[in-house]
């Protein structure tokens, strides 16, 4: 349920999938803390500066993840494979400027505040999220009825997956 990596490894290819761990269940990460390339915080993998999350343990058995503020990027495939649904909700950094591509696949998480600091989503990197909101204050992005667009609303950027609706009209 732990992994732990020394020091000496300085490139971990693929650290960022978690698919064939899925089975045992990895609830933390540790990470020596000479690493050059990789940290650790609260069990997750960080590069070394704290910057970006790499990977959120599959199995960590927190119902709620509050981001350190240091993070501005969220690698692909960081939360992706959360087992059993149990991670509920994340609170974002506020300096977050970057979610990569499936960041947020398989978490089914029922709504995701995005920080107005937030400049680049990858495709597919909300996937799962059934809502979203984005703090008022963005240039970037807005939210109308729970669809997320680019500040101008000249681009669909989300639609929710887990929308109920029977209809949708583009604006």
């Amino acid at each position: 349920s732990t992994v732990s990596i020394p020091d000496e490894v300085l490139i971990a290819n693929y650290i960022d999938r978690q698919a064939g761990c899925n089975e045992n269940g990895i609830t933390q990460y540790i990470i020596g803390l000479g690493n050059p390339n990789y940290s650790s915080i609260d069990g997750v993998i960080f590069n070394k500066a704290g910057t970006a999350i790499l990977t959120y343990p599959n199995n960590k058995p927190d119902a709620n993840y509050v981001m350190p503020s240091s993070v501005t990027a969220i690698r692909k495939q960081a939360f992706e494979y959360s087992k059993n649904n149990q991670l509920q909700s994340i609170t974002l950094s506020p300096n977050l400027t970057s979610i990569g591509t499936y960041s947020f696949r398989s978490l089914n998480l029922a709504i995701l505040n995005l920080p107005a600091s937030l400049t680049t989503i990858a495709s597919l990197g909300l996937w799962s999220v059934q809502s979203v909101t984005v703090d008022s204050i963005s240039t970037i992005f807005t939210v109308d009825d729970g669809v997320l667009y680019n500040y101008s609303k000249t681009q669909l950027v989300y639609y929710p997956s887990g929308n109920t609706r029977k209809s949708f009209t583009i604006p």
